[in-house]
């Protein structure tokens, strides 16, 4: 796939050399916890996390909060949020199921 689209995009772009061509070197798949972190009892997350390992085909990070922000009634070391880093092969999957199969619904 990437064999045959990136000297089409370089000639596409009027680009002289292959390595002019713009590469996708990593997709980066984040979901917010948001208000469930501050709801009082709430400690499992793991539907969130199932729902990302179906979409991504990765175990996602847990992100917890840096400092505290009272306005958001955030405390330090909170969860916050999962993130996936995909890179290579898996980047370039993920992005080609998204285009072909969920966008054009």
């Amino acid at each position: 796939m990437i064999r045959e689209t990136k000297p089409s995009l370089k000639t596409s772009l009027g680009k002289k050399n292959i390595h002019q061509a713009p590469v996708v070197d990593k997709v980066i798949v984040s979901v917010g916890i948001g208000s469930l972190a501050t709801r009082k009892g709430v400690k499992d997350f793991s539907d969130i996390e199932k729902n990302i390992i179906k979409i991504t085909g990765q175990k996602p990070q847990l992100i917890k909060s840096k400092k505290s922000i009272s306005n958001f009634k955030l405390r330090e070391d909170m969860p916050v949020m999962f993130k996936v880093t995909l890179r290579r092969d898996m980047a370039l999957g993920f992005l080609e199921k998204l285009t072909k199969i969920v966008l054009p619904r």
